[in-house]
């Protein structure tokens, strides 16, 4: 049977992150609760992230003082201990590392900001070293591997956005950008591990669009836009989260609104996309991850307060539901580490 995992849940209403094991069936066994300490009422869900060498937790606190929290996590000993808090210059709906672990980039939706944050030697993210006020509604950042550089996207101003960043935590606005339809809004974005493509998720289309990336510069345009919804849908779309397999073969995308989750397969060659089913989660999957090895994708139900998992049929991509669990209140974000 698969080695099981150790998968992290961010309850923002409880300020609590929920402990999990994951075994090679899909059955989920809830470990312990571990708190966010020195927190006030929670205002939204709250991001997090790993670090490069998935030690280092960072939880990103949206509230009246917005700041983050850093956690050394053991994913053999299925804990998280925390080591420290540092301010946010704004509340912030995404955030990443970049590829060396030296800086936490974030994204803030209501502020239309793009900050950045060192991470000191121990791994605790300090106070940032830099802001900038960037598009309306900006709302996730995405480090390129292998250099200083990252995208981030406008939902406010449906563009992506490219900054660099210096050694002393400098941000740098770059005049590569591309865009989606206007107002459809661009919401997340993955690259294809291949990373020559790239896949936006708009929130108010529930689209995905596919774009091409040389390296530097994703097209200015997508090259393909497919839809997310259930077939004949007519009511609002609100979209979530997108995340693709490990090998590339498979891109999932939710939304809120249908409580629903898209599954496509990916060629592979032309980076190109095509819908293959709709499964139907918790209502409102807004943040869902996958297993390490790509064989599960668990999903969190914002608004009943329940975690899905999905096993992914390694032939079709298909998902087919295996457990389901009780949660905190507005489970925001979920990790999942092997071991």
């Amino acid at each position: 049977m698969p080695s099981s995992c150790f998968v992290i849940v961010c309850n923002a209403a409880d300020n609590r992150l929920g402990l999990y094991e994951l075994d090679g069936s899909g059955a989920l066994s809830h470990l312990r609760d571990a708190d966010l300490p020195g927190l006030e009422e929670s205002k939204g869900s709250y991001p997090m992230t790993l670090g490069p060498d998935r030690s280092k937790l960072y939880v990103a606190y949206r509230g009246a003082a917005p700041a983050v929290l850093t956690y050394a996590v053991d994913a053999a000993g299925r804990s998280v201990e925390f080591l420290g808090k540092s301010p946010l210059a704004d509340n912030m709906a995404h955030i990443a590392t970049d590829e060396g672990g030296r800086f936490l980039l974030s994204a803030s939706y209501s502020g239309g900001k793009v900050s950045i944050n060192p991470i000191a030697a121990d791994g605790v993210a300090q106070g940032p070293s830099d802001t900038l006020q960037a598009e309306p509604n900006m709302h996730c950042v995405v480090p390129l591997p292998g250099t200083d550089a990252f995208f981030a996207t406008s939902l406010g101003s449906d563009l992506i956005l490219k900054y660099r960043f210096d050694a002393a935590g400098k941000l740098t606005l770059e005049p590569e950008r591309a865009g989606s339809a206007a107002g459809s809004g661009p919401r997340h974005f993955v690259f294809h591990p291949s990373m020559r493509f790239g896949y936006l998720l708009t929130e108010k289309a529930s689209t995905v669009g596919v774009f091409g990336f040389d390296g530097k510069s994703l097209t200015r345009e997508p090259l393909q836009s497919l839809s997310i919804m259930p077939d004949n849908w007519r009511g609002k779309c609100w979209a979530a989260d997108i995340r693709i397999t490990p090998d590339g073969r498979f891109l999932y995308a939710s939304d809120r609104s249908a409580n629903s989750i898209a599954g496509f397969a990916v060629d592979g060659a032309t980076g190109l996309i095509e819908r293959r089913q709709i499964t139907f989660a918790a209502p409102w999957p807004r943040s869902f991850n996958l297993d390490p090895h790509g064989r599960f994708l668990l999903a969190l139900g914002e608004a009943s307060g329940l975690m899905d998992v999905f096993a992914i049929d390694p032939g079709t991509g298909g998902l087919d539901k295996r457990h389901t669990i009780p949660t905190g209140r507005i489970p925001s974000w979920v990790e999942i580490l092997a071991g």
